[in-house]
């Protein structure tokens, strides 16, 4: 029994320096690993209270890593490129290279974060749409080809065949 729990305790504070070491992509003194691991631990039984998920469902969720392909089509589907995710995201730029080839671990936030990406997206392809065939003004802004992709893709969404050249011409 003994020698179980030692197993157990091992194990899951490989687990914690694992997770935490993956999402802040850095190395972490001994004080600051501890204080790191004590608030992950503090903020998986906030979520797990806050969802009312089972251990095993948050275990399941939580251990839920995009890979590779996923990621490279996540972010192809938004119309940007992986220079795009490092200029917003504020990220080397070869950082989503090395997430799309596998070369490094993806961390826990994209997955949401191009999920907030794409609601932008969602909704700037609403706006330009009610205001085809101008350029009209978004809240948000990924870049240009961002903004032609979301363009193209609202004049798809209404049927619109005219001509788009005013509303993909960006402003002087």
């Amino acid at each position: 029994m003994r020698h179980q729990l030692i197993s157990l305790i091992i194990w899951l504070d490989w687990y914690c320096k694992a997770r935490l070491d993956s999402v802040n992509e850095q190395v972490l003194t001994a004080s600051e690993y501890r204080a790191n691991r004590r608030d992950l631990f503090a903020q998986v039984k906030a979520e797990q209270q806050k969802r009312r998920l089972s251990p095993a469902e948050f275990r399941e969720l939580a251990d839920r890593r995009l890979n590779p392909v996923e990621f490279r089509a996540m972010v192809e589907s938004l119309g940007m490129t992986f220079e795009d995710i490092a200029r917003i995201w504020n990220l080397n730029v070869r950082t989503p290279q090395q997430w799309a080839t596998g070369k490094s671990v993806i961390p826990f936030r994209v997955p949401g974060e191009l999920a907030a990406i794409k609601a932008d997206t969602d909704a700037a392809i609403k706006v330009i749409a009610a205001g085809l065939p101008r350029r009209v003004a978004l809240d948000v802004d990924y870049g240009e080809r961002w903004r032609r992709v979301a363009t193209v893709r609202a004049a798809e969404s209404i049927g619109f065949t005219g001509d788009l050249t005013e509303a993909l011409t960006p402003p002087k």
